[in-house]
């Protein structure tokens, strides 16, 4: 058969675009028995690789759980997190799970599952820093966030912070606060008490209250109504059973204020 020139490009586009094409639903996940999930595997305790190089924390947890409520298994893909949205949203993944944020921005791309987590932002800094207090008080300093992090954003709206330099994950803000490459980092209040209940002589502290409280929950794509319906009514049966309590005390050490 003779090809034109249009057809051809035509032709081209469609293969191109064919890598594009999403499992878009709960059915298709189901007949597949798998359901890809997108971490970063930085964020301790919420996602990490353990001593046997295995991932680990509340998120996969809760990811296992969840996969396996829904008759699948759950098959992790560790990356960065300025690859994890963009990947769920060209089909790559079916579901993301690094503790992200829900927040009305997210919301505009994103469906996000009933919450399975909430959290505070804090500054955390060298102990023998006095002059921090509170989250204010970071004007004039070098400062480290999580990068695409909801606190990388808080971060950059603080008035008067010299530099905000984002750092990968969690471990990466730890080792620059501890050899002075920033002044402080804004991250994670549960990963940040983790950190210091666990770690003694850490040479750091949480400078004053956290700020903006909010939920975490599972991303999805928008228009999977089944998939996020399956999800949260497997979150909130797991919260009415005590697993989230259980989940959240074996992860953060501490009891779920909400």
């Amino acid at each position: 058969m003779r090809l034109t020139k249009r057809s051809g490009l035509l032709a081209l586009a469609g293969l191109v675009a064919a890598p594009r094409l999403a499992r878009a639903d709960l059915r298709s996940v189901r007949r597949a028995g798998v359901m890809k999930i997108a971490t970063t595997g930085t964020r301790v305790p919420w996602t990490y690789t353990d001593q046997n190089n295995r991932l680990a924390g509340y998120d996969i947890a809760w990811g296992d759980l969840i996969c396996a409520d829904l008759g699948v298994r759950a098959e992790w893909s560790k990356l960065d997190f300025r690859g994890m949205l963009p990947g769920l949203l060209a089909g790559q993944y079916d579901a993301v799970m690094s503790g992200v944020t829900i927040t009305e921005q997210r919301q505009q791309t994103f469906a996000f599952s009933e919450p399975y987590a909430y959290d505070d932002t804090v500054a955390v800094v060298r102990a023998d820093n006095t002059r921090v207090r509170e989250m204010a008080d970071l004007r004039g300093l070098v400062v480290g966030a999580g990068t695409g992090s909801q606190q990388e954003t808080i971060a950059k709206s603080i008035a008067g912070v010299r530099e905000v330099r984002s750092l990968p994950g969690f471990t990466d803000l730890i080792l620059n606060i501890r050899t002075n490459r920033i002044d402080a980092m804004v991250t994670s209040g549960l990963a940040a008490s983790h950190y210091l209940a666990t770690t003694p002589n850490s040479g750091l502290r949480i400078a004053g209250a956290g700020v903006e409280p909010a939920f975490q929950g599972v991303v999805l794509r928008k228009g999977e109504p089944e998939m996020e319906e399956a999800i949260s009514a497997i979150i909130r049966a797991r919260k009415a059973d005590g697993t989230y309590r259980r989940l959240f005390q074996e992860h953060f050490g501490i009891e779920p204020a909400r």
